[in-house]
């Protein structure tokens, strides 16, 4: 539910920061992303959006916004299909809007040592890396995480490590030389 509109709250300045993390599940999302994209203003949605929410039209107006780079999340195996459909449409949207795209673009919250094996995993990994974003490796309870899962987190949420190879057999490789 809308509860107000940009003009009661906004004043010009050049950055919003929004903390809803649900605006596109409100049924008035278009008209809400249409006022962030007239008001020209930088938008930071500082919470994850929804990707399961994503339709053509939501995707072209996040896409035209003047966006700081959003996260979503794929926390479980049964939101593969649907997560994967909204970052595709959003991705394409971009790559049309703006002519170009690079995986700094998005992150997506990956969400591991919970209720699945290191195979399903890497399997939510590779999905987000065909989706063409950033995997980010978000591990619950760390302390009894395997180790494998902590070079996984390692790789993915390092901006750079992850820029020198997007294949984790790559990245293993080169850090086990390093060491040595």
């Amino acid at each position: 539910m809308k509860v107000a509109d940009l003009d009661q709250f906004w004043r010009g300045q050049g950055n919003i920061c929004l903390s809803d993390p649900n605006i596109l599940a409100c049924k008035d999302a278009p008209e809400l992303l249409k006022q962030l994209i007239d008001s020209r203003a930088k938008i930071d949605f500082n919470q994850g959006l929804d990707a399961r929410l994503i339709t053509e039209e939501k995707a072209e107006l996040l896409a035209s916004m003047n966006l700081k780079a959003p996260h979503f999340a794929m926390d479980s195996m049964k939101s593969i299909e649907p997560v994967k459909r909204g970052l595709e449409l959003y991705v394409d949207a971009c790559k049309r809007i703006k002519g170009k795209w690079n995986w700094r673009n998005a992150k997506v919250f990956c969400l591991t040592n919970f209720d699945t094996t290191h195979e399903e995993d890497m399997e939510r990994i590779r999905i987000i890396q065909e989706c063409e974003c950033q995997p980010y490796v978000m591990i619950y309870n760390k302390k009894s995480a395997p180790p494998v899962t902590r070079r996984l987190q390692r790789w993915t949420n390092s901006t750079i490590a992850y820029a020198k190879t997007q294949n984790i057999n790559e990245y293993q490789r080169y850090t086990y030389k390093a060491v040595i």
